[in-house]
């Protein structure tokens, strides 16, 4: 029977027989929104909704349409020669990132020897830059542990 997951993302238990006579079970991960084929008393244990064939075609459909969006691209084909061989190269466009200051100050943290991505991202919550220098240069306390406020007074004090 046909399940639609409509609440977050859930680990299922299924019950099976093996080809060699024995039962088992596998895991299975049920993400929201998923439309999942479940025996009806594992499906309505979880709390997921029975889905009609309509609405399985629906969302097959809608996914489809999805991924023709996506598959139509703008890429630029040049042509030219190596020697006598005629070759095309596909130029691929980047989408240019705008990076904000925090995305910035984030990076000039976690290049400091002793501060790690979570530590960085601590301090970036806590304030800007130069929130820091100022903090710094009036002599105040920082509310991280003693060695990254060390490392922190050390690149950005007076």
């Amino acid at each position: 029977m046909k399940f639609k997951n409509n609440g977050e993302s859930v680990q299922v238990r299924i019950n099976e027989k093996s080809l060699f006579g024995g039962e088992g079970c596998r895991w299975t991960l049920v993400r929201k929104g998923e439309v999942v084929d479940l025996p009806e008393n594992i499906g309505l244990a979880n709390g997921f909704e029975k889905v009609t064939d309509d609405a399985v075609n629906d969302a097959v459909n809608d996914a489809d349409k999805k991924q023709m969006n996506t598959d139509k691209k703008t890429d630029k084909i040049t042509e030219g020669k190596i020697g006598t061989t005629k070759v095309s190269t596909k130029q691929i466009e980047k989408n240019e990132v705008e990076y904000t200051s925090d995305d910035l100050f984030l990076k000039e943290l976690i290049a400091i020897n002793g501060i790690g991505e979570k530590t960085a991202e601590d301090i970036v919550t806590w304030g800007t830059k130069e929130k820091l220098i100022e903090v710094i240069e009036l002599r105040g306390k920082l509310p991280f542990r003693d060695d990254i406020a060390k490392l922190l007074e050390g690149k950005y004090g007076c």
